[in-house]
Protein backbone atom coordinates (compact mmCIF):
# COMPACT_ATOMS: atom_id res chain seq x y z
CA UNK A 1 0.00 0.00 0.00
CA UNK A 2 1.37 3.40 -1.00
CA UNK A 3 1.27 6.04 1.73
CA UNK A 4 -0.73 9.11 0.85
CA UNK A 5 1.28 12.35 0.73
CA UNK A 6 -0.43 15.17 2.61
CA UNK A 7 -1.52 18.19 0.60
CA UNK A 8 -0.23 20.56 3.29
CA UNK A 9 3.32 20.82 4.61
CA UNK A 10 5.46 23.22 6.63
CA UNK A 11 8.04 25.36 4.84
CA UNK A 12 10.55 27.72 6.48
CA UNK A 13 10.76 31.35 5.35
CA UNK A 14 12.32 34.63 6.42
CA UNK A 15 9.04 35.29 8.30
CA UNK A 16 8.99 31.94 10.12
CA UNK A 17 7.27 28.69 9.28
CA UNK A 18 4.24 28.58 6.99
CA UNK A 19 1.75 25.75 6.54
CA UNK A 20 1.49 25.60 2.74
CA UNK A 21 -0.40 23.50 0.23
CA UNK A 22 2.32 21.71 -1.72
CA UNK A 23 0.21 21.91 -4.89
CA UNK A 24 -0.33 25.68 -4.76
CA UNK A 25 1.24 27.37 -7.72
CA UNK A 26 3.61 30.14 -6.62
CA UNK A 27 3.39 29.68 -2.81
CA UNK A 28 5.36 26.50 -2.17
CA UNK A 29 7.85 26.99 -5.00
CA UNK A 30 8.70 30.56 -4.01
CA UNK A 31 9.19 29.69 -0.34
CA UNK A 32 11.36 26.70 -1.17
CA UNK A 33 13.53 28.54 -3.70
CA UNK A 34 13.84 31.98 -2.05
CA UNK A 35 12.54 31.73 1.52
CA UNK A 36 10.20 34.59 0.63
CA UNK A 37 6.56 34.81 -0.48
CA UNK A 38 5.97 35.26 -4.20
CA UNK A 39 4.44 38.66 -3.36
CA UNK A 40 7.59 39.97 -1.66
CA UNK A 41 7.71 43.25 -3.67
CA UNK A 42 4.12 44.07 -2.73
CA UNK A 43 4.74 42.95 0.84
CA UNK A 44 7.75 45.29 1.15
CA UNK A 45 5.49 48.24 0.30
CA UNK A 46 2.85 47.11 2.79
CA UNK A 47 5.45 46.65 5.55
CA UNK A 48 6.76 50.17 4.93
CA UNK A 49 3.28 51.53 5.65
CA UNK A 50 2.75 49.19 8.61
CA UNK A 51 6.07 50.30 10.07
CA UNK A 52 4.64 53.80 10.44
CA UNK A 53 1.46 52.70 12.26
CA UNK A 54 1.04 53.81 15.89
CA UNK A 55 1.36 51.74 19.06
CA UNK A 56 -1.53 49.31 19.64
CA UNK A 57 -2.51 49.53 15.97
CA UNK A 58 -5.24 47.31 14.55
CA UNK A 59 -4.93 45.70 11.12
CA UNK A 60 -7.55 43.74 9.17
CA UNK A 61 -6.56 41.30 6.43
CA UNK A 62 -9.59 40.32 4.32
CA UNK A 63 -8.74 37.38 2.08
CA UNK A 64 -5.77 36.30 4.19
CA UNK A 65 -5.07 33.01 2.38
CA UNK A 66 -2.22 31.27 4.27
CA UNK A 67 -0.96 34.50 5.81
CA UNK A 68 1.71 35.86 3.46
CA UNK A 69 0.57 39.36 4.45
CA UNK A 70 -0.94 38.90 7.91
CA UNK A 71 1.98 36.91 9.37
CA UNK A 72 4.73 39.44 8.48
CA UNK A 73 2.47 42.28 9.66
CA UNK A 74 1.75 40.49 12.95
CA UNK A 75 5.49 40.02 13.49
CA UNK A 76 6.17 43.67 12.61
CA UNK A 77 3.64 45.07 15.11
CA UNK A 78 3.92 42.48 17.88
CA UNK A 79 6.38 44.45 20.04
CA UNK A 80 4.26 47.61 19.63
CA UNK A 81 1.13 45.93 21.00
CA UNK A 82 -0.55 45.72 17.58
CA UNK A 83 -3.22 43.22 16.58
CA UNK A 84 -4.05 41.62 13.24
CA UNK A 85 -7.48 40.20 12.42
CA UNK A 86 -7.23 37.84 9.43
CA UNK A 87 -10.27 36.54 7.56
CA UNK A 88 -10.13 33.56 5.20
CA UNK A 89 -13.18 31.90 3.62
CA UNK A 90 -11.50 28.68 2.46
CA UNK A 91 -11.65 26.38 5.47
CA UNK A 92 -8.44 24.47 4.69
CA UNK A 93 -6.48 27.69 4.13
CA UNK A 94 -7.95 29.01 7.38
CA UNK A 95 -6.62 25.89 9.14
CA UNK A 96 -3.23 26.41 7.49
CA UNK A 97 -3.12 30.02 8.68
CA UNK A 98 -4.09 28.98 12.22
CA UNK A 99 -1.25 26.43 12.18
CA UNK A 100 1.17 29.09 10.95
CA UNK A 101 0.08 31.48 13.72
CA UNK A 102 0.68 28.75 16.32
CA UNK A 103 4.03 27.66 14.88
CA UNK A 104 5.26 31.26 15.05
CA UNK A 105 3.78 32.12 18.49
CA UNK A 106 1.75 34.98 17.02
CA UNK A 107 -0.74 35.59 19.81
CA UNK A 108 -1.56 38.96 18.24
CA UNK A 109 -2.89 37.28 15.06
CA UNK A 110 -6.61 36.46 15.33
CA UNK A 111 -7.82 34.25 12.48
CA UNK A 112 -11.47 33.77 11.48
CA UNK A 113 -13.05 31.45 8.92
CA UNK A 114 -15.41 34.22 7.86
CA UNK A 115 -16.08 36.44 4.90
CA UNK A 116 -16.38 40.19 5.27
CA UNK A 117 -19.26 41.84 3.47
CA UNK A 118 -21.85 44.60 3.45
CA UNK A 119 -24.31 42.68 5.67
CA UNK A 120 -24.03 40.07 8.41
CA UNK A 121 -25.21 36.64 7.29
CA UNK A 122 -23.90 33.52 5.59
CA UNK A 123 -22.91 32.45 2.12
CA UNK A 124 -22.35 29.11 0.49
CA UNK A 125 -19.01 28.58 -1.15
CA UNK A 126 -17.62 25.89 -3.36
CA UNK A 127 -14.56 23.98 -2.29
CA UNK A 128 -11.45 23.67 -4.45
CA UNK A 129 -9.61 20.36 -4.88
CA UNK A 130 -6.62 20.84 -2.58
CA UNK A 131 -4.90 17.83 -4.16
CA UNK A 132 -4.78 19.39 -7.64
CA UNK A 133 -2.13 21.91 -8.73
CA UNK A 134 -3.61 25.43 -8.87
CA UNK A 135 -3.36 28.89 -7.33
CA UNK A 136 -5.75 28.67 -4.38
CA UNK A 137 -5.44 32.42 -3.91
CA UNK A 138 -7.36 32.86 -7.15
CA UNK A 139 -10.41 31.04 -5.74
CA UNK A 140 -13.36 33.39 -6.13
CA UNK A 141 -16.69 33.52 -4.34
CA UNK A 142 -18.34 35.40 -7.20
CA UNK A 143 -21.35 33.28 -8.22
CA UNK A 144 -20.56 30.77 -5.46
CA UNK A 145 -23.69 31.47 -3.40
CA UNK A 146 -25.62 28.58 -4.93
CA UNK A 147 -27.51 25.70 -3.29
CA UNK A 148 -25.04 23.11 -4.62
CA UNK A 149 -22.03 24.72 -2.93
CA UNK A 150 -20.64 22.59 -0.13
CA UNK A 151 -19.35 25.01 2.52
CA UNK A 152 -21.40 27.54 4.50
CA UNK A 153 -19.38 30.51 5.70
CA UNK A 154 -20.33 33.26 8.14
CA UNK A 155 -20.28 36.81 6.81
CA UNK A 156 -19.46 39.71 9.11
CA UNK A 157 -19.31 43.43 8.48
CA UNK A 158 -16.35 45.49 9.62
CA UNK A 159 -18.69 47.40 11.94
CA UNK A 160 -19.96 44.14 13.49
CA UNK A 161 -16.39 43.29 14.56
CA UNK A 162 -16.50 46.13 17.11
CA UNK A 163 -12.81 46.82 16.71
CA UNK A 164 -11.35 49.44 19.06
CA UNK A 165 -9.91 51.16 15.96
CA UNK A 166 -8.72 50.33 12.44
CA UNK A 167 -5.33 51.56 11.24
CA UNK A 168 -4.73 49.45 8.12
CA UNK A 169 -7.10 47.38 5.96
CA UNK A 170 -5.77 44.96 3.33
CA UNK A 171 -8.37 43.50 0.96
CA UNK A 172 -7.63 40.72 -1.56
CA UNK A 173 -10.93 39.02 -2.27
CA UNK A 174 -10.85 37.98 -5.94
CA UNK A 175 -13.66 40.00 -7.43
CA UNK A 176 -15.90 40.30 -4.39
Amino acid sequence: MVAKVNNFTVIESIYGRFVVNRHCQFHAESLIKTGRPHIQDELNKILTIVGSLPESCVVVDAGANIGFVSVPIAKEILDRGGTVYAFEVQRMLYYALCGTAALNDLENLHVRNWALGSAVGTLKAGKPDYGAPQDFGMFSLVDQNDPCASEEVAVATVDSLRLPRLDFFKIDVEGM
